[in-house]
């Protein structure tokens, strides 16, 4: 099992090396232990996302629904169609569609997704990348997004599974400043 095309809904490879004070907990499901966190960016518009929660399983168990990438339609939020273009060792090139609400236009984004692991944990970095897919005139690319998925057995059957996300959607900017 490689790859964890779910990250695409959120964008490019980076994960901070330590936990920052910048990090502001902005919603929390104690019931389903979910907490999201958001941390401003100088350089963009949008505010880089940390999530993190723990799961029942092993991680192979999570990666593998994470992997199936077409089924990602039925828990990936907005994602619409999803598809593995290739597969290479721990690479994988992954197309995916967006529908967003009015008056947003559809979204489409090709990433790129590294799969490592270390001492039992599972680390799946994506970029978006070009040059594979011809843009839609329907759909408006997205070529600025980064994600980092970290499956980490967290000991009693569970995982602990974090997630890091950034990028910028294109198209309609919102004017009134920040997007939170």
């Amino acid at each position: 099992m490689l790859l964890l095309a779910c990250l695409a809904a959120l964008p490019a490879a980076w994960m901070p090396a330590a936990w920052s004070s910048d990090w502001a907990l902005r919603k929390q499901d104690s019931e389903r232990d979910i907490r999201v966190y958001q941390r401003d960016r100088d350089d963009s518009a949008y505010d880089d996302l940390y999530a993190v929660t723990h799961m029942p399983g092993s991680v192979a168990q999570v990666e593998a629904v994470l992997a199936d990438v077409p089924a990602m339609p039925e828990w990936a939020s907005r994602v619409t169609h999803a598809r593995v273009l290739k597969r290479q060792s721990s690479e994988a090139w992954i197309y995916m569609q967006y529908k967003l609400p009015y008056p947003f236009r559809a979204r489409d984004a090709v990433v790129r997704l590294r799969r490592s692991q270390d001492d039992g944990a599972v680390t799946i970095r994506s970029q978006s990348v070009s040059g594979w897919i011809a843009a839609q005139p329907e759909r408006l690319r997205m070529t600025n997004m980064q994600t980092t998925w970290k499956l980490s057995p967290a000991g009693g059957n569970q995982v602990r599974v974090e997630l890091w996300g950034s990028g910028e959607p294109g198209g309609l900017k919102i004017a009134a400043g920040k997007v939170r």
